[in-house]
């Protein structure tokens, strides 16, 4: 039924239990009419009764039930699989009783016919009979026997990217008239027949008939098989084509057998996609990166490498001796960049012969079904290394091995020469023209290929060559020997070099780090520089790698404690200390070692006392937990189930095998014993008991001030406990609350210090009841803090305040209690804050809040005395104004008494003009303009924009454009309140447009990605060519050698630069969109005659050009705007529509980026339908955007050979 071609809209033939359920044996809905599948609503009775006409007359009596409507919209049709001659008499006599809208019977000389017409069903019939065909397989049979050639069988899956890519255009075609064949290209046949399968959905799938033999297509052909025909056979693609404007034909290739353009042309898929496949196939995940690794992501090597069948594991070309020594020096080059003198030389060598023959043999091995070797976008290199050296190692010969491994200690000692530049400018290095001599490439290829002959060559080439592995490690021995630190810098392939030889690896990494310097610390230096390369990530990668392996993790794991004791100052989370918790994290270890294995290694950590070795430990207890994977070996097997999430035993065996090492700790520093006390309800009653004890003996001999820092803590901690308990608290909770308390030290000034160590205080856990609420805290603290600073000040003194002051952050907090409990002595209290200048701001800020807590009168009274008289050095003096506060009564008092203070307290104030009347505002405007600060007068100003006298933004606006900037790096303003602040100044007509966008021109930096933006200096720049050209002016030299007398400074050419690249406006465009395409004309006319007169003409129109792609999408839907089209032509020179299409491609901006070029044959196809579209109005604009459309199919071609290096070479 599938098969007729009918529009079946609804079709259900239920089976097995199913198939005994009341009612119709099955029925169909078509919309189409054909001659065995009637329209509309049919049911279909089945039988192989041999009962004719008993069956159908007893099926007629079943359905005659039914309601009269619903028979009259129904077709009745009986079939049965035996012959029936009298049907024909019994349909009619049925039909005479108009009781169903049709009757039709079938029997089995009927179905004969109906299956001849069906090829696909009737080759499916016979592989269920065991009828031998010959030459046509349906498109599922096909894939199975392809699929389950492995083991495991391989998934569709493995097809998802491209079907996704193609399935609007394959739809297309499929829906459309025969016209054409459809051409798939892989690297094998029964791979594109893969994809093709794949890439059908099911009912289509099932009519699909795969031709393997020429002769079986011209029987097939006179059948007119509505299916997908797809020929799997080079010889049937003649006679195929002939019938493509009659047939859907889909031609199912090899890549090299195929020199037209094709439709899908597989190549190989994304890392996490095959992954995903594989997967989906039940391959484990740790084998999952080792398996793709060798499959070159191709599911025709994949099949290969997990055939059943041996004869199926060899490739056709490894079985040509001529091919195999063609083959043998790119498999061991493995990749490198065509054109490139030192990687061509490198491949020279290892062939034995000039690389003008290496590419020669390269290009027939490319023409090869299946071929092994590839070549793109300038790199050529080996589909599957592992595939190929088991094809072909019987053909390496002694010189083969000899002459790669010298290649390979060439190219693995290689010197950096980016390390002679900044570590700011490596990451640009190729454009100050300095790269690596060979590329990375090759350099990884070389590294890869000692992998797979250490790890297969004794097993593959032993019997003739010699141990392969000895040769190997005496290569690796031979590049990390006696590394100097620029060696180690150089060395961006330790994890090729590790795993190709562990032992020796680790051996050359112990034997630097005994030495009294270790030269390895070299790649341990911080990272200062945000476009720096952080150099120690190779090495720790190829350490964590050598640690999956049991019999490596205990060398490892020293290396790694050794490493951690060199602090690393920088923000990168990849440290040393960081890969040593990986291997014994407790939830998730990235080692194979068993559990008792990774606690003896941390016991010999932490026998050494380390802080490190603390703090591992310590880890074992996470509150909260968040890991990712360490790095594998990328060919070396790691054990089963290794990287997993560990049983909930060997979890809690670490963390107790931890916990008591932590216990046996020999003496515990404060923060240690914290560190255990805070983790105390993680723990065992029995620990609990231990670790308290531990805890009573320590604090016997305790100093104070360390008995004051761990009640601080464990009072934070008790709250925490407490909570989350909700009440059920374990016995020893009423021990460890009592030890708390016992802290308190006996010292008057340590028992308060923790009220004032912050500006905040947490609640604590005993000193607060549950059910004070957070809002109550805050005054039951300030009456703690008031009550606490009187015993102070009355038992200690000005020493005990001070004391309080430098041991804490709340130094604010005291000076303002100190003005409430002792408000007669506020004078006194200034006095020795002024004289203490080793507290430094801390002692500011008290002062601060000392003399801002004192009310209006007696403020200005105490002022007065503090800086009455001589006692008072002017320094002394100034400190005190400048604590004061910031308002019009102490401006005042300076401007009538200190006047000789005035300038340096104007020059240091910190000022807001929040709460300040105009008159104040005013004059503090004023005064900060006198001495240079209009930044920061801007910012005082800040909060009362919206409120302040326009004329007064405008002074200080006015004043930061000409402002030498003194003061900008302190108090630089934002865009937004610069917006705020123009724009009321703009609407109050304080400035002109021009003073407005001189302005916006000064502080353009500030503008970027602010609302505001510069729309008076646009306007300007729209309305006045003649700025327009002296901001070219600014920028451009004269193209008539000469140079001209009023040179900008670099800082004015810079922001011209910055403010004509961004441009946004148009000339002769209003504020509405619309634009008069004569003023646009007459602007450009002006402009140009005024940039001829500056000998800056051809670089004008650049200019002018890339001002025009600003332009918005024209009436008729197509970009740019028909004025600017006509823009263009009148104007009409290379130089403009140069201008024209860079200025449009470099507004593109920042994309993120997909697989491929798609986005920009988009971006082309775009352009291309806009530039016909006005080919014949405007043909100089069609002509630009055709070149703008050139360029993107340029960029999309680059994207897509970069995205298949990348696939190749493994890094996507």
């Amino acid at each position: 039924m599938q098969e007729a071609g009918t529009a079946l809209s609804a079709i259900d033939f239920p089976g097995y239990d199913e198939a005994q359920r009341p009612g119709w044996d099955g029925w169909t809905e078509a919309v189409g009419v054909n001659s065995w599948v009637p329209a509309g609503r049919v049911g279909w009775e089945l039988s192989v009764a041999d009962d004719n006409p008993g069956k159908p007359n007893c099926d007629w009596r079943a359905r005659a039930t039914l309601p009269a409507e619903e028979k009259q919209a129904t077709t009745f049709l009986f079939v049965t699989a035996r012959r029936w001659p009298g049907k024909g008499s019994w349909v009619e006599k049925r039909r005479r009783e108009q009781l169903w809208a049709d009757v039709r019977a079938y029997d089995s000389e009927d179905l004969a016919q109906w299956l001849e017409q069906s090829p696909a069903t009737r080759l499916w019939l016979a592989g269920e009979l065991g009828r031998p065909t010959v030459g046509l397989r349906p498109l599922d049979q096909a894939w199975m026997e392809w699929a389950q050639a492995c083991r495991p069988a391989l998934s569709p899956k493995l097809f998802d990217a491209p079907v996704v890519e193609a399935a609007a255009r394959f739809s297309t075609w499929r829906e459309q008239p025969p016209h054409r064949p459809w051409v798939v290209t892989a690297d094998s046949v029964g791979e594109a027949v893969g994809y093709v399968a794949a890439a059908l959905p099911e009912p289509e799938r099932e009519r699909a008939i795969v031709v393997d033999d020429p002769l079986a297509l011209p029987g097939l052909l006179v059948q007119r098989s509505s299916g997908l025909i797809v020929i799997a056979h080079p010889q049937a693609e003649a006679l195929a084509a002939t019938a493509a404007g009659s047939h859907h034909m889909l031609f199912a290739r090899t890549h090299a057998t195929v020199p037209v353009e094709v439709d899908v042309a597989l190549s190989p898929a994304g890392r996490a996609a095959f992954e995903a496949a594989l997967g989906d196939m039940g391959v484990a995940e740790q084998e999952r990166d080792r398996l793709t690794t060798e499959a070159g992501r191709s599911p025709t090597i994949l099949r290969r490498r997990l055939a059943i069948a041996p004869v199926l594991r060899t490739p056709d070309w490894a079985r040509e001796p001529d091919l195999c020594r063609k083959l043998m020096p790119i498999l061991l080059a493995g990749a490198w960049r065509a054109g490139d003198g030192a990687d061509e030389a490198c491949v020279a060598e290892v062939a034995g012969q000039p690389i003008e023959a290496v590419e020669r043999d390269l290009a027939e091995l490319t023409a090869l079904a299946d071929a092994p070797v590839w070549a793109t976008a300038g790199f050529r290199g080996v589909v599957s290394r592992k595939d190929a050296l088991f094809a072909i190692h019987h053909a390496l010969t002694e010189q083969d091995l000899a002459r790669f491994l010298g290649v390979a200690e060439l190219v693995l000692t290689l010197d950096d020469p980016r390390l002679d530049l900044p570590e700011d400018k490596r990451w640009a290095a190729g454009i100050y023209g300095v790269q690596a001599e060979v590329s990375g490439a090759l350099r990884d290829a070389v590294g890869e290929m000692l992998v797979l002959l250490a790890i297969e060559g004794d097993r593959l080439l032993g019997a003739r060559l010699g141990s392969v592995v000895t040769r190997v490690d005496r290569v690796v021995a031979a590049v990390l020997r006696d590394p100097s630190p620029r060696r180690w810098l150089a060395q961006h392939h330790l994890r090729w070099l590790a795993e190709a030889s562990p032992d020796t690896f680790l051996d050359a990494v112990e034997a630097d780090l005994r030495q009294a310097e270790p030269t390895i610390f070299a790649l341990l230096r911080p990272v200062t520089s945000t476009h720096g390369r952080c150099e120690r990530t190779e090495l720790l990668w190829a350490l964590e790698l050598l640690a999956w392996e049991p019999r490596r993790f205990a060398r490892v794991f020293a290396i790694l404690a050794r490493l951690s004791e060199v602090e690393i100052s920088d923000n990168w989370a990849n440290k040393p200390e960081a890969s040593l918790g990986s291997l014994v994290r407790c939830w998730l270890p990235q080692t194979a070692a068993s559990v008792a294995e990774r606690v003896a290694a941390m016991g010999k950590f932490a026998a050494t006392g380390s802080p490190v070795a603390w703090r591992l430990l310590l880890a074992q207890f996470p509150r909260v937990g968040h890991a990712s994977p360490n790095v594998r070996p990328r060919w070396r097997e790691v054990p089963a189930g290794a990287g997993d999430g560990p049983l909930t035993t060997d979890v809690r065996t670490t963390m107790l095998g931890a916990l008591d090492l932590m216990l046996a700790w020999p003496s515990y520093s404060v923060a240690q014993l914290g560190d255990l006390l805070t983790l105390i309800d993680e723990f065992p009653d029995e620990a609990v008991l231990t670790l308290l004890d531990r805890a009573e003996s320590w604090a016997g001999a305790a100093a104070d001030d360390d008995r004051a820092t761990l009640r601080e803590r464990l009072r934070r901690d008790l709250s925490r406990r407490q909570h989350r308990a909700n009440g059920n608290l374990p016995a020893w909770e009423v021990r460890i609350t009592a030890f708390a308390d016992a802290l308190a030290p006996t010292d008057l000034i340590e028992q308060h210090r923790w009220l004032f160590a912050e500006h905040w205080v947490p609640e604590s856990g005993y000193a607060i009841d549950d059910e004070e609420s957070w809002q109550r805290h805050p005054e039951r603290i300030e009456v703690e803090r008031t009550a606490a600073l009187r015993e102070v000040v009355s038992d200690h003194g000005v020493d005990g305040v001070l004391s309080l002051i430098q041991g804490g952050n709340a130094s604010w907090v005291i000076g303002r209690l100190l003005a409430q409990i002792e408000p007669a002595r506020v004078t006194f209290w200034a006095r020795e804050l002024l004289k203490h200048e080793e507290l430094g701001a801390k002692a500011d800020a008290a002062l601060g809040s000392l003399l801002s807590a004192v009310n209006d009168e007696p403020h200005q009274s105490t002022l007065t005395s503090l800086l009455e008289g001589d006692h008072l050095a002017d320094a002394d003096k100034l400190r005190v104004l400048l604590a004061a506060p910031a308002e019009g009564a102490t401006w005042r008092l300076i401007a009538d008494r200190h006047q000789g203070l005035a300038d340096d307290y104007w020059r240091k104030a910190g000022v807001d003009a929040f709460r300040l009347n105009p008159l104040d505002t005013a004059f503090m405007v004023d005064r900060l303009l006198d001495v240079g600060r209009p930044f920061a007068a801007f910012r005082a100003l800040g909060m009362v924009i919206e409120t302040v006298d326009p004329a007064l933004l405008a002074r200080v606006l006015a004043a930061m454009r000409t402002s030498g900037g003194d003061d900008v790096a302190v108090a630089c303003p934002d865009g937004w309140h610069l917006g705020k602040a123009l724009a009321r100044v703009s609407d109050s007509g304080a400035l002109s447009r021009t003073e407005l966008a001189g302005i916006e021109f000064a502080l353009n930096p500030l503008f970027q990605h602010s609302e505001h933006g510069t729309p008076n200096l646009d306007w300007v720049l729209a309305n006045h060519p003649g700025d327009f050209v002296h901001l070219v002016k600014l920028i451009y030299k004269r193209d008539d050698g000469q140079v001209d007398n009023d040179k900008g400074t670099p800082e004015a050419a810079n922001t011209a630069w910055r403010v004509l690249r961004e441009a946004r406006w148009l000339p002769g465009a209003d504020a509405h969109g619309s634009i008069d395409v004569d003023a646009m004309t007459a602007w450009i006319d002006a402009a140009r005659e005024l940039a001829r007169e500056a000998a800056r003409g051809a670089i004008t129109d650049e200019v002018i050009g890339n001002l025009l792609a600003s332009s918005p999408v024209g009436a008729d839907g197509h970009w740019p705007h028909e004025a600017v089209r006509q823009a263009l032509a009148h104007v009409g020179t290379k130089d403009i529509a140069d201008g024209f299409i860079v200025g449009k491609m470099n507004k593109r901006g920042v994309v993120w980026r997909g697989p491929g070029g798609e986005q920009e044959r988009a971006l082309a196809a775009e352009f291309q339908r806009a530039a016909e579209a006005m080919r014949a109005a405007t043909p100089f604009a069609a002509q630009a955007l055709d070149r703008l459309a050139s360029s993107y199919e340029h960029e999309a071609r680059r994207w897509d050979g970069d995205e298949e290096v990348n696939r190749r070479l493994g890094r996507r």
